[in-house]
């Protein structure tokens, strides 16, 4: 009888001995020391920034100055010279969407501004930093 109840805590204790080490392992298993998880699966590559559709702004452009100018856009650059009026001037400028900015020079003086390409139904002007305002013709 000894013989029998020793043989009987002999297979409790082995099974005791293989509990949880069939069914897999407990717990997350794709985690670092540091505790985070890796991924396995391939990130995302963020895009760069595109700058900003160019609003078109080619044409004959008049001022609450007393000009009226022939601005010429390539993409997002432009250029302007003085068609009517007082002064002889030329400018380049940059644009990203509805911002401008400008650096001219001509026969009053050089100067740089930046200002607001503003677009109202089928108006389009231009408010600039130092007052002046062009609309299209």
């Amino acid at each position: 009888m000894l013989v029998l109840s020793h043989l009987a805590f002999a297979n409790v204790s082995s099974a005791l001995a293989q509990a949880g080490s069939i069914g897999g392992s407990i717990g997350k298993q794709d985690k670092s020391i540091s505790g985070s998880e890796e991924a396995d699966r391939p990130r995302a590559v963020p895009h760069p920034k595109r700058p900003a559709a160019a609003i078109d702004i080619n044409g004959i452009w008049g001022s609450n100055i007393g000009s009226d100018y022939q601005i010429t856009q390539t993409g997002n650059t432009f250029r302007w010279v003085v068609v009517h009026g007082a002064q002889r001037e030329t400018a380049t400028g940059t644009m990203d969407g509805s911002n401008v900015s400008a650096s001219w020079s001509g026969t009053n003086g050089s100067g740089s501004a930046s200002g607001v390409i503003v677009v109202v139904g089928g108006l389009k002007k231009i408010e600039w930093s130092n007052g002046a305002v062009f609309l299209k013709r």
